[in-house]
């Protein structure tokens, strides 16, 4: 009976967000088509303009500035591939753009 009660009420939940949602498109669409431009972006920038706070980014765990570039330096460190090293790639590289004539 529990789990019944529990997903009607998670049901429940997602049709008030989507009728929410339905609100604004619809009370946005309505200024845009009669030409209301100020509240049109007014309803829109309510809408889609969320800022993010700079304390709510969260990268691996990490919240502080310096640990987030950190990951990214690790991660693209590990993915990174030189492709100016492998000479027989750039040969060939050099050899079809020579050769290129467009896309037909």
């Amino acid at each position: 009976m529990y789990l019944k009660i529990k997903a009607e009420y998670k049901c429940a939940i997602r049709r008030a967000a989507v009728e929410y949602e339905n609100s604004h498109l619809d009370e946005s669409a309505e200024y845009f088509s009669h030409g209301d431009m100020n509240n049109f972006w007014r309803t829109w920038n309510a809408k889609y303009n969320k800022r993010t706070s700079v304390h709510e980014i969260c990268i691996d765990g990490n919240t502080a500035a310096d640990k987030i570039a950190d990951s990214f330096r690790q991660y693209y460190a590990n993915i990174y591939v030189n492709s100016a090293e492998d000479k027989r790639k750039v040969e060939e590289f050099n050899k079809h753009r020579l050769y290129y004539v467009g896309d037909s």
